[in-house]
């Protein structure tokens, strides 16, 4: 029988058992490290996919308020008077024609107008109804 703890104590204190021991020791470390390793890149993922929940969140808040202004009434008033020129009974409507002719200037008064001094142009503008 001391010869089967004697064979235990050579083995414990061999260099195979400390090479195996080390190999062991670094397989374990690195098993640990690489389970950290995808911890750590679930933790970020679920990090990011709560993020964009919110941002999704806040985004279907704000179509809602649309929808909602949509189904409004002065939505749709808004789109009549935009659109369609409609007016409510009691408003006005002022129509101001497109006419090319008033807005026609001759050569003439293009001529003018450049040759006189900036002071007179402004003068013109103010006190002159021209």
């Amino acid at each position: 029988m001391p010869t089967q703890k004697a064979d235990w104590k050579i083995f414990f204190n061999s260099r195979w058992f400390l090479i195996f021991a080390i190999i062991l020791t670094l397989f374990s470390f690195f098993a640990f490290f690489r389970a950290f390793y995808y911890d750590y890149k679930i933790e970020r993922e679920i990090d990011n996919l709560k993020e964009e929940a919110d941002k999704l969140e806040t985004k279907k808040i704000e179509m809602m308020e649309m929808l909602d202004y949509a189904q409004s009434e002065n939505f749709v008033k808004e789109k009549a008077r935009l659109e369609l020129n409609m007016v409510e009974p009691g408003e006005k409507m002022m129509i101001i024609p497109n006419d090319d002719s008033a807005l026609e200037i001759s050569q003439k008064d293009v001529v003018e107008l450049n040759e006189q001094s900036n002071f007179k142009k402004w003068w013109n503008y103010f006190f002159n109804n021209n």
